[in-house]
């Protein structure tokens, strides 16, 4: 595995991804602290990249699956590098509109690259062992990007200028695209032609597909618990650290949560390598649900890190083994509708999560809020488990004996 070349180019490419974003959201917020006044204008002005990804997704998916995989993350580069261009252009004559163009741009490249990384990951590994554990290292970059990112970005800011930074990060993004023409795999090309008549349509076929494996249509309900849990992190973090009063604590969390998540990442495929794949998601959602009662006892000032803790160790588990899944049973020639719907989706929850997360907090608190949402998760998981586990109990017989 590592001495996959395919996949060292991959992980670089995704550590300069990340780091290029995380470097222009610290950027954006300084930007936006210096040119908006209003915070209700600022989180629109936030959310603009994120529905631009959200309402050119099925169109990227598309596109995904018509081009060459290396094709497509060359265009996803592209297009993060004129977004930064035109963010540098927003700091040099300090207009909000060019900002705009650019969080458009980042935000369209994201939804090329990230499904593309997924429809690529599986043709760059020779079995499900490696596949796995490319899944899990490629959570871990992403992870160490954030934790990275946002510190470096932090301190940057007092000591460079706010148009260095954004050129930092546009440097980042050419590492990106340069390290991409690097890789070298093979395309099952007959899935590329048979894709070339793209109709307005043709996203659609992707959900009689995601129907007809239980296994899939499961874990996309499952992950409703992460992604709505993590869609509220930030606000969760905020009132911990009022409840306890320390606001040292919130960096303090965020470390041992990233910290977690990258532990487990190493060891999952040790960990996981004779238990079945469906049966360790559900058990990661069971402790997810934990981890959100256990934030009941926030006073209690050791609780907070044990349920991020535990958190992270879920999320550990969860991303690579339900990437693994997902890339098993979708055949390929529709890795890139799946990825961008799975993207698409994902952020529907997040942003849905984020403003009922916000509601709950003001009505009930976080703790008894907390308790809610950890009840409603050991409910969806019972759900899933009698109404989907049961009735198709003799249809998944021979599928989860192959996992």
């Amino acid at each position: 595995m590592w001495k996959n070349r395919n996949m060292w180019v991959l992980m670089i490419g995704i550590f300069g991804a990340e780091m290029g974003m995380w470097l222009g959201l610290i950027g954006n917020l300084e930007f936006l602290q210096l040119n908006v006044n209003s915070s209700f204008l600022q989180s629109l002005i936030l959310i603009i990249g994120v529905i631009a990804g959200f309402i050119s997704g099925p169109i990227i998916g598309n596109l995904i699956d018509s081009l060459n995989k290396k094709r497509v993350l060359i265009l996803a580069g592209i297009i993060r590098i004129l977004g930064k261009l035109f963010m540098i252009l927003a700091v040099e004559i300090n207009n909000i509109f060019w900002m705009l163009v650019s969080m458009v741009l980042i935000g369209v490249a994201a939804s090329f690259y990230f499904p593309g990384i997924q429809s690529i990951i599986p043709l760059i590994t020779d079995n499900e062992e490696e596949l796995m554990e490319a899944n899990a290292i490629q959570m871990n970059i992403m992870t160490l990007a954030r934790i990275i990112g946002t510190a470096v970005a932090g301190v940057l800011l007092l000591l460079i200028s706010l148009r260095e930074i954004y050129i930092y990060s546009l440097i980042a993004y050419l590492i990106l695209l340069i390290s991409t023409n690097f890789l070298n795999f093979e395309e099952n090309k007959s899935n590329v032609k048979s894709s070339k008549k793209i109709h307005k349509n043709k996203f659609r076929e992707i959900f009689p597909i995601i129907r007809s494996r239980p296994m899939v249509f499961q874990t996309l309900i499952l992950s409703l618990i992460p992604f709505t849990f993590i869609s509220g992190f930030n606000l969760i973090v905020i009132e911990v650290s009022n409840i306890q009063d320390n606001p040292a604590i919130k960096g303090l969390l965020y470390t041992v949560e990233g910290l977690s998540i990258i532990i487990t990442g190493f060891l999952v495929k040790y960990l996981v390598k004779k238990q079945n794949i469906m049966r360790t998601i559900v058990i990661s959602c069971v402790l997810i649900a934990i981890s959100q009662n256990l934030l009941f006892f926030t006073t209690i000032q050791f609780i907070p890190f044990v349920a991020f803790f535990f958190f992270g160790v879920s999320c550990g588990f969860f991303m690579p083994l339900s990437a693994t899944l997902y890339q098993k049973q979708i055949t390929s020639e529709f890795h890139g509708r799946f990825f961008s719907f799975k993207r698409v989706y994902e952020t529907g929850i997040g942003q849905i999560s984020l403003l009922s997360i916000g509601l709950g907090l003001d009505l009930v608190g976080l703790q008894f809020f907390m308790v809610i949402l950890g009840a409603l998760s050991l409910l969806l998981v019972m759900y899933v488990k009698i109404m989907f586990f049961i009735k198709n109990k003799k249809l998944n017989e021979t599928t989860y004996r192959q996992l």
